[in-house]
């Protein structure tokens, strides 16, 4: 009776696990996501600032994302999030709203797998 115990109390905190793990995921892609959208042109002033701290914000975000989350979706975040900071300092007006879209789809699917209908 003991073991039984102890085996549901292990289930259980690992279903908690995955559960916060789930909705930190979901709340991180939900921020990127939204500061991404708020990108403004790269010919005003403010948009290298932005994208900066876009980039910055994902980078700490990284640190703990990348123990669940495949990591080509983590590098391919961290590749875009580059690539606007760079297109936002040249003023490169496809290359940055091309860099944005792509984001936006590694974002989508980091996103994806990490919903309640993907784990049931």
């Amino acid at each position: 009776m003991k073991s039984f115990f102890i085996s549901l109390i292990l289930i259980l905190l690992m279903i908690g696990g995955v559960a916060v793990n789930c909705i930190y995921i979901n709340k991180v892609g939900s921020n990127l996501q939204q500061a991404a959208e708020q990108l403004p042109s790269p010919t005003r002033p403010d948009c290298l600032t932005l994208a900066t701290e876009l980039e910055k914000q994902w980078k700490k975000d990284a640190q703990w994302i990348h123990i669940s989350v495949n990591h080509t979706i983590v590098d391919r975040i961290g590749e875009q999030a580059s690539t606007l900071v760079a297109c936002a300092q040249s003023k490169d007006l496809y290359g940055f709203w091309t860099a944005r879209a792509l984001l936006l789809d590694a974002v989508e699917d980091m996103q994806r797998l990490e919903r309640i209908q993907a784990i049931l």
